[in-house]
């Protein structure tokens, strides 16, 4: 069996490094394009819900844990259980990129709570 020329490896270095950086750069874009929809998202359900409170949680707010199928997780004080489906609805209208989990922090179990409580970004 011939050995790969040390050419060829090096070649195919490059090219991973490359393809690596992309998908880096194009990683950070979407995080960053992920975090101006929750925004307007948050601006959304304050102009047409009068919510008290939007809070951002998840994978956004763990840079580490985002990732290209990461969808956008807000937590919502003061939404009436009745509006919530087409709270959610109109918000999947905001964007054709992104999903989005919704919660009713009045209604999400205490563990979640404390989550958002404690690592939750008031939007």
């Amino acid at each position: 069996m011939d050995a790969v020329p040390e050419k060829s490896i090096e070649s195919y270095r490059q090219g991973l490094a490359r393809r690596m950086l992309a998908e880096e750069v194009e990683l950070e874009a979407r995080f960053q394009e992920a975090w101006a929809v929750a925004k307007s998202a948050a601006d959304y359900l304050y102009a047409n819900y009068d919510v008290a409170e939007v809070y951002l949680f998840g994978s956004l707010v763990h840079r580490d844990l985002f990732h290209r199928r990461s969808d956008i997780d807000l937590a919502v004080k003061g939404l009436p259980a009745r509006d919530y489906y087409r709270a959610v609805s109109n918000l999947l209208n905001l964007s054709n990129t992104f999903s989005f989990d919704l919660v009713l922090f009045e209604e999400a179990a205490p563990s979640l709570q404390a989550c958002i409580a404690k690592e939750g970004i008031h939007l």
